[in-house]
């Protein structure tokens, strides 16, 4: 996967998928339940959107899913622990600059 980090201003941002695709963004989730173990908090779900929070090593992240920016994890600027939130994000992305998606989706 490409990899793109982002800093929002209010958010870090990794870039994990330019498209909007709903498998791949659940592809991504079941990786991180079962890579990561990571703890679901909340689903949030719209027509095109969807923001999964969830927390990882006690940090709490966002997966994220937009029709118009793609699929990418974040962490809000106002949280206490943001160096600790960014590190965490750069050892995702360095997880997933290698994983492979199912061949039939990684042609998209």
């Amino acid at each position: 996967m490409k990899i793109k980090y982002y800093d929002h201003g209010k958010s870090i941002d990794l870039e994990l998928w330019r498209e909007s695709d709903g498998r791949v963004f659940h592809l991504i989730a079941d990786e991180l339940s079962k890579k990561f173990k990571v703890k679901w908090v909340e689903k949030i779900e719209g027509i095109d959107q969807r923001y999964w929070d969830f927390k990882f090593k006690g940090i709490l992240l966002t997966l994220h899913l937009e029709h118009y920016t793609g699929i990418m994890i974040f962490a809000d600027k106002s949280n206490p622990d943001i160096k600790q939130a960014t590190d965490l994000l750069y050892e995702l992305g360095n997880y997933f600059k290698t994983w492979n998606l199912p061949k039939e989706i990684g042609k998209l």
